[in-house]
């Protein structure tokens, strides 16, 4: 997707379909889950993670290109999704705001036990029948 926030507007159209869905959807990091993979893991009904696995979380980043006024304009859109994309992970998630501002400023990566003492899985898978 080449668009400002187009990745972003790509991984919401997921996260809405877990939402909406009326089926449990597991959602699980078998190996790592960086940027917007680690949102949509957040966003599941039931969120897993193996062993070993890894997330990481950072601050969006888009490049503006163009006249100031579509450039101010294109900026005022990307804060938007990027409050969205926040909120969310603090809803999902046991992080606070302050919390996800100081770490997230920066890519913050966390194990599979750090994602548990933060909220972003619910539990380390430690047999396949888990999962199957």
């Amino acid at each position: 997707i080449d668009s400002p926030g187009g990745d972003v507007t790509f991984m919401w159209s997921i996260i809405n379909l877990i939402k909406l869905s009326k089926t449990k959807v597991i959602t699980i990091n078998y190996c790592i889950a960086y940027s917007a993979a680690a949102e949509i893991l957040a966003s599941g009904h039931e969120r897993l993670g193996f062993p070993g696995s890894h997330v990481m979380i950072h601050n969006g980043s888009c490049t503006y290109s163009g006249q100031a006024d579509v450039v101010e304009s294109t900026k005022k859109y990307f804060d938007k999704l990027t409050k969205k994309t926040v909120d969310n992970l603090i809803e999902r998630t046991g992080i606070d705001a302050k919390s996800l501002k100081r770490k997230g400023s920066k890519d913050w990566y966390l194990d599979e036990n750090e994602a548990i003492e933060n909220g972003i899985i619910d539990k380390i898978v430690t047999d396949l029948d888990e999962v199957l």
